[in-house]
């Protein structure tokens, strides 16, 4: 897979890799996820691929993009709690379903691991849905570990 920088001209082809995260997502919790707007969506994209602090690159195989990664760069200052704290996080990641489970995941991931290294990040963060356990451990299996739990009660 080759992997390079993403732009605005890749809007689209970026909105459409998200449409499949986004399915499983809705499966997961159609209570809170929605199926999107495709001219919304696509404008969203474009704004995070034109923002400075935000980094997407592009997985191609096959003469076609297959996978796309969104990455932020979170510049906290210290606060009463907290250290300042400074690291990358992996906001959006997709494979398309036809190129799943051949390590494009990974290649992406650690790609976006070592762009970090480059920019001297020290850490890197991800969310993750409960109900995604297939995505829980593909990041385990590449050595994330949980930092935060977040719980709910439904009433």
């Amino acid at each position: 897979m080759n992997i390079r920088r993403a732009t605005a001209q890749d809007v689209k082809v970026v909105a459409s890799l998200c449409h499949h995260v986004q399915e499983v997502h809705i499966q997961g919790r159609p209570d809170i996820f929605k199926p999107f707007d495709d001219e919304v969506l696509t404008e969203h994209m474009r704004l995070r691929l034109e923002a400075p602090d935000t980094i997407g690159f592009l997985g191609e195989a096959d003469h076609q993009a297959v996978a796309y990664v969104m990455l932020a760069v979170i510049d906290k200052p210290a606060s009463l709690y907290k250290h300042p704290e400074k690291y990358m996080e992996i906001d959006q990641i997709s494979v398309h379903p036809d190129y799943q489970r051949r390590g494009y995941g990974e290649l992406l991931t650690q790609y976006a691991m070592e762009f970090a290294k480059s920019i001297g990040i020290s850490h890197v963060t991800l969310g993750v849905w409960a109900f995604n356990t297939n995505a829980i451990r593909f990041y385990e299996r590449l050595g994330f570990t949980n930092q935060h739990t977040k719980m709910e009660i439904i009433l």
